[in-house]
């Protein structure tokens, strides 16, 4: 029997104030004031203030109404904190076993009484703006988003006594980038009505700051100082093309976990008022994955991308030095039939994919099909009908990571299922 019990006291307090000037300039203006039971001993109250602002430009009688309607600049600031665990501040010991089978206590956790929540701040401004009767609206955004104190896992010199890690509050993160929304009216006339939408988001993510610590985060996701949060980081072929035996770097950076650019494009088409056509597509690109799939599989060699390559590599270990003459060097360490030269670091590849999300078509039935009833319609739809992509596994979005929001890893899951659904709505 296991029984854990965690009691955390979170207090705080918010004031805010808005205020409006002619309708054309507002302000808001806000603080927040918590304390934690989770925060170190010797940490008091902390603040967390906000500010923002907006501004709408069009309704100066200098402004091209007639043909652009809206124009809206904002900008905004504002500070927020994530408080650590339970017991991460305070000094734990772990039941042991002592002599002739006496009960016993060892040094766990160190405790750490200045441990406090860790900080984000977060600057963003950007625009609204509807061109054309509405045929055309842009929203852009940028943000910079700065990490501090950030909860790091700090290991202590064994002759302390302490084996175990020790959150502090030394790590600095950035995250900047812009996002961007597109909707445009393609045709509007009594018969057609075709509507198109772009949503991009571009990202760059840098550990700014981590005390000189190298943290592992998730399965081979690490935390490095001047590099992405968090990236793969392990053995890399450094010449993966040549026709060659592997040359490996060891502990090389082998690329960022998650994708920095993701572009979705969909569209909406009206016809005769009653038929009516929805699709939704994305792309994303930056990311890496590890095909862990893939990697157990060609230990086994039943993986059928390297079944071929190694056959080439059985017949050289036979003698036949020509069946490697058109083998790559990532090709020889991926499908190594030397189980020492495997690695599952040589299966960390791009997740580059477009994706065609959802697709359905609707038909509003005509009122005398449905005698009694206000409106029926009736709908095809499809979801995940399209991948394509260079990653070799079998979906370059899965992960079995799912309690581990930082680990990346293709490993023995299904898939996300294609689907085809039909369906009938009826209103009486």
């Amino acid at each position: 029997l296991n029984d854990d019990r965690e009691r955390v006291i979170n207090a705080g307090v918010f004031f805010q104030e808005a205020l409006n000037w002619n309708d054309r300039l507002f302000l808001t203006l806000g603080l927040r004031v918590d304390g934690n039971s989770a925060f170190g001993e010797n940490l008091g109250l902390q603040r967390y203030p906000k500010a923002s602002a907006a501004y709408v430009v069009s309704d100066h009688a200098f402004w091209p109404t007639t043909w652009w309607e809206t124009f809206k600049l904002r900008a905004a600031l504002g500070e927020s904190g994530k408080a650590p665990g339970a017991f991460d501040a305070v000094r734990t010991w772990r039941p042991v076993a002592g002599e002739e089978g006496q009960p016993a206590v060892t040094p766990d956790q160190v405790g750490n009484p200045d441990l406090g929540p860790e900080r984000t701040r977060e600057f963003e401004t950007g625009f609204e703006s509807s061109m054309f009767d509405g045929r055309l609206t842009l929203d852009v955004t940028y943000f910079n988003t700065v990490t501090d104190k950030a909860l790091v896992p700090v290991t202590y010199a064994p002759s302390q006594g302490f084996l175990d890690t020790q959150l502090e509050n030394i790590g600095q993160i950035r995250n900047r980038g812009v996002e961007v929304s597109v909707n445009a009216g393609l045709v509007r006339t009594s018969a057609v009505d075709w509507r198109a939408r772009l949503n991009y988001s571009g990202m760059e993510s840098e550990v700014e700051d981590l005390g000189g610590q190298e943290v592992l985060i998730g399965n081979r996701n690490y935390a490095i100082e001047g590099y992405p949060l968090p990236s793969f980081f392990g053995r890399k072929i450094t010449n993966p093309d040549e026709i060659a035996e592997p040359v490996i770097e060891e502990g090389a950076f082998i690329g960022p976990s998650f994708p920095n650019r993701i572009i979705g494009v969909g569209t909406n088409l009206v016809l005769f008022g009653n038929l009516t056509f929805d699709a939704l597509g994305e792309f994303q690109r930056g990311g890496y994955l590890a095909n862990w799939i893939g990697y157990q599989n060609a230990l086994r060699g039943v993986w059928k991308l390297c079944m071929e390559t190694q056959a080439k590599l059985r017949r050289a270990a036979a003698g036949d030095a020509s069946a490697l003459n058109d083998v790559t060097a990532l090709e020889r360490a991926k499908c190594a039939i030397d189980r020492t030269k495997q690695d599952a670091d040589f299966w960390t590849q791009p997740s580059d994919f477009f994706k065609l999300r959802n697709v359905s078509v609707t038909y509003d039935l005509p009122q005398q099909w449905i005698p009694g009833g206000r409106s029926a319609s009736f709908t095809l739809s499809g979801r995940n009908l399209l991948t394509r992509t260079d990653y070799d596994g079998l979906d370059p979005e899965s992960t079995d990571r799912r309690d581990d929001p930082f680990g990346r890893r293709e490993y023995y899951q299904l898939p996300s299922f294609r689907t085809l659904q039909a369906s009938l709505r009826v209103s009486f």
